[in-house]
């Protein structure tokens, strides 16, 4: 599982580092400001999403009371620690840049904010693509559910992207997507997770793809507003 869990992350390296390398030669900018329109990455607008986004999946397992305590050693819960606190972020950040802010900057190269019906389209194309990109999920073995997933995805894919839009960059978006990740590897995952890891704890299976989708809008909802709430705050002051 530990080496598993490291080969699934290698091609969202090369990823990123492509994108890296080649954003200024073939779109004439650099990374980050395909990332943001700001010029520079808002480490405290990440920070709070992980923080929002952390508190809500924390109330949310405990109210679904699913997951059972899984056995490991420590040895082998700090390995897979430490994989995902290095590789999750760099994965997230591939899945960002390839399915979002790449897409977005195609369709609204100077800046993000654009009317709401492009807003829309390019939305929905990214989510298409994120779609697309998690079929290999071993959770697609589960065939009852493999079209709700999808859609699943396609909302968490059209919402992420919306917020960037919103916001002006990817920082929300990129927030909670790691610390979702974060939370699933190291703190309660589920059989036929496309993470296999040494979590704390272990639900026999997926859980309610509505109940997800909804807790996945109420995460992005609730991070927006948040965000927003605390930049007005600050400006007023």
């Amino acid at each position: 599982p530990y080496a598993q869990f490291i080969c699934i992350n290698i091609p969202h390296i090369i990823i990123l580092v492509c994108i890296i390398i080649f954003s200024p030669l073939l779109l004439k900018r650099s990374w980050i400001s395909l990332f943001t329109d700001g010029g520079k990455f808002r480490w405290k607008t990440f920070a709070l999403s992980m923080a929002v986004t952390l508190v809500l999946l924390i109330v949310f397992s405990f109210f679904e009371g699913n997951a059972q305590y899984e056995e490991h050693t420590a040895l082998m819960r700090i390995l897979f620690f430490t994989a995902a606190l290095i590789l999750i972020p760099l994965q997230c950040l591939s899945e960002e840049l390839l399915t979002r802010t790449l897409i977005a900057r195609i369709f609204c190269y100077e800046t993000y904010d654009v009317p709401l019906l492009r807003k829309i389209l390019v939305c929905s194309f990214s989510g298409i693509l994120f779609a697309l990109l998690h079929l290999g999920g071993g959770e697609f073995s589960m065939e009852e559910s493999s079209l709700m997933l999808l859609l699943y995805y396609f909302i968490s894919g059209c919402s992420f992207l919306f917020i960037t839009l919103e916001s002006g960059g990817g920082e929300e978006a990129l927030g909670i997507h790691i610390m979702n990740n974060m939370f699933i590897a190291c703190m309660v995952n589920y059989r036929l997770s496309p993470y296999e890891s040494a979590p704390l704890f272990m639900k026999n299976g997926i859980s309610s793809i509505p109940l997800m989708i909804l807790e996945m809008l109420a995460i992005t909802a609730a991070v927006h507003f948040t965000v927003r709430k605390t930049m007005l705050a600050e400006k007023a002051s």
